[in-house]
């Protein structure tokens, strides 16, 4: 039985969760400011999925699917996988990605990507085993 229950976030929990989300953001980059994540989460074409510890209700964990439309449909991308250390490993990753498919494939998009490091060995494992097929293609930023 899961611990933690999985939440789409809705306009009406914006300003109650708020201040957690952005201190849970924080665990990835330590330079996140809470008007980014407020933007984040009231864009239209975000869809930020959380999980909450199911005794104390603190959130534990997020994950973003960012939806674009684009001339050859509709498409998305996953962002800012997040599971607070003490819950790593215990299935908050995978019901927040199994949460945000859903989504994706409620949504009709034509694809859902994800970026990730390749340090991150555990993180690449649960996307290969939930489906996610790894491409040969080279990803450029250019930084502003």
């Amino acid at each position: 039985m899961a611990l933690f229950t999985i939440q789409l976030i809705v306009p009406s929990d914006i300003d109650d969760n708020l201040y957690e989300i952005t201190q849970l953001v924080k665990q990835l980059s330590p330079s996140a400011i809470e008007a980014n994540v407020k933007r984040s989460l009231e864009s239209p074409l975000n869809h930020i999925v959380i999980a909450r510890d199911m005794y104390d209700k603190k959130i534990i964990g997020s994950a973003t699917l960012v939806i674009t439309h684009c001339m050859t449909g509709l498409r998305a991308h996953v962002e800012d996988v997040i599971v607070t250390e003490l819950w790593r490993g215990k299935g908050v990753g995978k019901a927040l990605l199994k949460k945000i498919i859903e989504i994706s494939q409620s949504l009709h998009t034509k694809t859902l990507d994800l970026t990730s490091r390749p340090e991150r060995e555990t993180a690449n494992s649960l996307y290969q085993k939930l489906g996610f097929v790894r491409r040969e293609t080279n990803v450029y930023r250019y930084s502003l």
